[in-house]
């Protein structure tokens, strides 16, 4: 092995720290005051507004009644709700998607009693299937 002599002094193995701070940092407006306490709280609070509108669009889009007619109607009548903003886009999307399901659930409720009602014929059972997809 050779006979090498160890340094008396430290070698500089590594980069000296460096503060990396851009113009950015100096050009954007401090975060200090009342004001962006109170944003973080409203964005908070609408959050949880919409979590709770979708949920309730979805209850009162499943709870379909329907009238003398056949006609279907929102159990619970949101007309005397004041849902705005996003939570109201959230109520209005899931009470929407949840009558379509069960609309949809209904008529296919409505074609496998039919069905079953004639087994094995799907010629009879063709007039009475058309006359239930046309009504309500």
């Amino acid at each position: 092995m050779a006979d090498v002599p160890l340094p008396t002094e430290q070698l500089a193995t590594t980069e000296a720290p460096q503060q990396r701070a851009s113009g950015g940092v100096f050009a954007s407006q401090p975060t200090q005051g009342v004001g962006f306490g109170l944003q973080a709280i409203g964005e908070g609070v609408d959050a949880i507004a919409q979590t709770a509108a979708t949920e309730q669009g979805r209850e009162d889009g499943a709870a379909l009644k329907r009238d003398a007619v056949g006609v279907p109607h929102v159990a619970n009548d949101p007309s005397h709700f004041l849902i705005m903003g996003a939570a109201g886009h959230a109520y209005q999307h899931a009470m929407s998607v949840g009558a379509l399901a069960n609309v949809h659930n209904g008529a296919a409720v409505k074609m496998n009693d039919l069905r079953n009602q004639f087994p094995g014929d799907p010629h009879s059972a063709h007039e009475p299937m058309t006359l239930a997809a046309t009504m309500p």
